[in-house]
């Protein structure tokens, strides 16, 4: 399971446009749709993995899943594609 939004404390209200956009990923290690499970993603537990977005992307929105890597757009006009398999993005503008 894939989500995007933003990084929120409890000290900073949910509306805050400047937030640092982040795409969560849930791994269930039991599902036959875990195709590349990383050291982390592991074991007879569920996992939550949080990967912070690069410096100056603001609160994200999943626009598709395209495979292995999940497009995501901020609210500031960024587009960003996470890869999935080597958790890493890539930056469009």
């Amino acid at each position: 399971m894939v989500w995007a939004g933003a990084g929120i404390s409890q000290t900073v209200h949910a509306t805050d446009s400047s937030l640092t956009g982040e795409v969560i990923v849930v791994v269930d290690p039991g599902s036959s749709q875990v195709a590349h499970p990383t050291a982390a993603d592991t074991g007879s537990t569920t996992k939550t993995i949080l990967y912070p977005a690069p410096a100056g992307t603001t609160e994200l929105q999943l626009s598709s899943l395209n495979g292995s890597r999940a497009n995501v757009e901020s609210t500031n006009g960024t587009t960003s594609t996470l890869n999935l398999v080597t958790h890493t993005y890539q930056v469009a503008g």
